[in-house]
């Protein structure tokens, strides 16, 4: 059931100017780390991941927008303070989705905000969609 629901507010970090010099080449190459975490290993497709402790060693720059600039964000469209999360680990994770098919499932997360960096979306990628728990859906 679609709707014009709109639980999503939209931060360009590019646009804004405020991604370092390099920063796709630096994604990049996390995505390759040995640290990472193979989630699904399927024909055709996997999903992977980096978890915030190795993300935060490697990319001090989306730690640093991690608690300002985004969070900052987030307070403002939420209307309300938000603090980043306490848990490294899950704080900032890079998802690693390659393949046709690669998907993620619809899931729940534990945060009352959550945020989604694109570093790169190929041609012909899907959409992110949200849904809430009258099962209506914004993409």
């Amino acid at each position: 059931m679609e709707s014009d629901w709109q639980p999503f507010h939209t931060l360009d970090l590019a646009a804004a100017g405020l991604l370092p010099d390099g920063w796709a080449e630096q994604v990049a190459a996390l995505a390759e780390t040995p640290e990472k975490i193979a989630i699904i290993d399927a024909p055709g497709w996997n999903f992977a991941i980096v978890e915030g402790d190795v993300l935060r060693a490697r990319l001090p720059w989306f730690w640093t927008l991690y608690h300002g600039v985004m969070r900052d964000f987030a307070s403002t469209s939420l209307g309300q303070p938000v603090f980043a999360s306490n848990r490294l680990s899950s704080a900032t994770t890079l998802n690693i989705l390659r393949g046709g098919g690669a998907t993620n499932d619809w899931h729940r997360d534990a945060n009352i905000v959550t945020g989604v960096f694109y570093a790169a979306i190929p041609e012909g990628a899907g959409t992110l969609s949200f849904r809430d728990g009258d099962d209506r859906t914004a993409t």
